[in-house]
């Protein structure tokens, strides 16, 4: 096996033959990543998560954590596994600290466990605190708290900060980057936000339709999507300027004054403007466009 945390192969299922959920998903997750997991509502997120917890059983499919077969060690990958899926499960008539004491009984956790995950999940003013009177931001952190609880290596979230107000998604997305950065946690979280999690992901997977449209670190998501910059000429002479260019280049007429010339490279544009104005064309403007984020996203959705 790869020095991989989480590693699938050709992962599919449906809840019936003829509605797939997941189509030949292949995971990589390795250690010490933030690995953000994004697509639409409905593209199949949580039911990914769920199958890598052993929430939704699977026969005959290659699904390894921790380089073992979930199929015959899914005990021993669970206690090295925290989650928090959905809504965190908590009893609202209880505090913050009887909550974690119940889960703390069930997990074996010795006793300080519990001030150590109140004080990581910035949660210590709230312990005696009914959970009822809770915001929803300090319920997700209690949840993450829960599942903290037996310092587990790798930690999945699913949509953590859904519903949540700014500051409320900062204090989660800071919360995360910690625990990655000083505690070494391997995280997966699910989001339909990439402008969000692309701030904290250190790699990034795209699922679309059931399908793993992209998969990599961040920096080369980064790269792809600046690679595809369009190149914006700005001329009062767009006609006879397409009619030039039209022969060698990708171009697309955006208005009376706007060129957009496609995967252009740099090294070309000296050429290309020298050709121009030898033909007696002025040019008032011309630059990189850069892609924005969620428009690029949409693109690989689009696959």
């Amino acid at each position: 096996m790869n020095n991989l945390i989480v590693e699938t192969h050709n992962l599919s299922f449906g809840f019936s033959i003829s509605s797939p959920v997941l189509k030949d998903i292949n995971l990589a997750i390795p250690p010490g990543s933030i690995y953000a997991f994004i697509g639409p509502n409905g593209a199949g997120k949580t039911t990914a998560l769920k199958i890598l917890l052993g929430l939704v059983r699977l026969k005959h499919q290659d699904i390894f954590l921790f380089g073992k077969a979930l199929s015959s060690h899914r005990l021993e990958i669970l206690k090295r596994t925290g989650s928090l899926i959905e809504q965190p499960s908590i009893y609202e008539h209880l505090s913050g600290e009887r909550n974690l004491e119940i889960q703390r009984l069930i997990h074996h956790c010795p006793p300080e466990r519990i001030d150590q995950v109140l004080a990581i999940t910035g949660l210590i003013h709230a312990r005696n605190q009914l959970t009822g009177t809770y915001s929803l931001g300090m319920k997700q952190r209690l949840g993450i708290a829960i599942a903290l609880l037996h310092d587990p290596e790798l930690l999945i979230l699913d949509e953590p900060t859904n519903g949540l107000d700014p500051e409320g998604i900062i204090e989660i997305r800071n919360l995360i980057v910690h625990l990655n950065r000083e505690f070494r946690k391997t995280i997966l979280i699910s989001s339909h936000l990439l402008n969000e999690v692309e701030k904290i992901a250190t790699h990034i997977g795209v699922i679309s339709n059931g399908r793993l449209v992209f998969q990599g670190t961040s920096k080369y998501l980064e790269t792809l999507r600046h690679d595809s910059n369009i190149f914006q000429l700005e001329t009062t002479q767009t006609e006879l300027a397409l009619g030039i260019l039209g022969e060698r280049h990708d171009v697309n007429k955006i208005d009376d004054s706007v060129l957009h010339i496609s995967a252009l490279n740099k090294d070309e544009i000296p050429s290309l403007i020298e050709l121009l104005i030898s033909h007696g064309i002025k040019i008032y403007g011309a630059q990189f466009l850069k892609n924005d984020l969620e428009e690029f996203y949409l693109k690989l959705l689009n696959k």
